[in-house]
């Protein structure tokens, strides 16, 4: 695990900006669903279409985002992302309108591309070929950090007060990392402006079409936990049993600080298929004993180990191979699988919910999804060297 002192003083900077970031927006993704059950009757696929807008609109600009960034730049479009984490909640909390809300979701998921690609490439740039799943590891981890902490002051604000107010001091928490974000210094480094023939040079990488099918669905697990399996925690244990949420990000933390340092040194391969089947295990245990709270916490633990994988893996592959001018146009490209992945798994969690008519067939259909891409995962991701790192 890297030591603090390693890690260049601007991404400490900036890992504490998303730390905070997501410390409220990012943790209040978590109670969207159970505040429209508990004040709406909006059925659960129209509850979750709602945070699925955001990864929706995400994927569909992440490519247009790098060139939105080379009008703009690197860092105006870092912070009009984080705007966007700091407006939602507010949203949420002034005019909870379904037009509205699906409105300014879609115009979150926007700034979310925005600063995703500024601020991961930023992290992948400051650092030797060597060190790209070390720094990305760190830099991720200081978001579940924030994710974690989210989770536990926001339930506690639920209870205290309602549902309603957790969105409003969200919105607050955020802004304590936009303010941080303001400080980091501005960089000029060329870039290649995205158009047709340089998307399609992208996929001729060795392992993209492999790594990118990964990441989407290794992002299923994260769908799942954001609406479906927070609507079981609160039908089954109570709101209070919200903060159970707060272990999902305890496995993405471990696996974040620790997997892109064995990821360096064993090859992203073996650590992503690990992911992949113990995201299924847990899920399967989570539908068999479905209603033990040990059986819930479990099943978010495993799919957070996964949630922890994939990013940190997929950040370091954009290190791997690809040099400083084409990064933003592969990250691009590759992450907006993982945005579909979370909004497929939204959308679909929610549908099955309904289809069987519970729970409990819900998770074992995303078990077995897991544990056959772990099996797909083993058999296709062939290892290759990338600038002198196993991937």
């Amino acid at each position: 695990m890297p030591r603090i002192s390693a890690i260049p003083h601007e991404i400490v900077t900036l890992s504490a900006a998303f730390l905070f970031i997501f410390m409220g927006a990012g943790a209040q993704q978590q109670f969207l669903a159970p505040f429209f059950s508990e004040g709406t009757n909006w059925s659960p696929v129209a509850r979750g279409f709602i945070p699925a807008a955001v990864y929706l609109s995400m994927t569909l600009s992440r490519v247009p985002a790098v060139w939105i960034v080379s009008k703009i730049g690197e860092r105006p479009a870092m912070l009009l992302g984080g705007a966007a984490y700091v407006a939602f909640p507010l949203v949420v909390y002034f005019v909870p309108w379904y037009g509205m809300l699906v409105l300014g979701a879609m115009a979150w998921g926007i700034g979310a591309a925005l600063m995703w690609v500024t601020s991961s490439i930023r992290v992948i740039d400051s650092v030797s070929a060597f060190h790209y799943g070390k720094t990305s590891g760190f830099f991720v981890g200081a978001t579940h950090t924030g994710i974690l902490f989210g989770y536990i002051i926001l339930s506690r604000v639920a209870d205290a007060a309602s549902l309603r107010t957790v969105f409003l001091v969200a919105s607050g928490i955020s802004l304590v990392g936009w303010i941080i974000m303001m400080t980091l210094p501005t960089k000029h480094t060329e870039r290649a402006i995205p158009d047709i023939a340089t998307v399609i040079s992208v996929k001729k990488l060795p392992n993209w079409r492999i790594v990118a099918t990964l990441l989407g669905l290794a992002a299923l697990g994260y769908g799942l936990m954001l609406v479906p399996l927070g609507e079981a925690l609160v039908s089954t244990l109570g709101v209070s049993a919200l903060a159970l949420a707060a272990i999902y990000p305890v496995g993405r933390l471990i696996v974040s600080l620790t997997g892109g340092w064995l990821s360096d040194s064993v090859g992203r391969r073996a650590i992503i298929v690990t992911g992949f089947f113990l995201g299924g295990t847990g899920l399967a245990i989570t539908a068999y004993h479905f209603g033990a709270g040990w059986a819930m916490a479990l099943g978010i633990f495993s799919v957070g180990l996964l949630g922890g994988v994939a990013p940190a893996m997929g950040l370091a592959f954009v290190g791997d191979a690809a040099d400083s001018r084409s990064r933003l146009i592969v990250h691009a490209s590759l992450f907006m699988f993982n945005d579909l992945g979370v909004a497929t798994a939204i959308l679909f969690g929610q549908y099955l919910r309904g289809f069987f008519g519970g729970f409990e067939p819900m998770f074992g259909v995303f078990s077995a999804i897991l544990l056959a891409c772990g099996v797909w995962a083993m058999i296709s991701f062939k290892p290759t060297t990338l600038n002198g790192v196993r991937t």
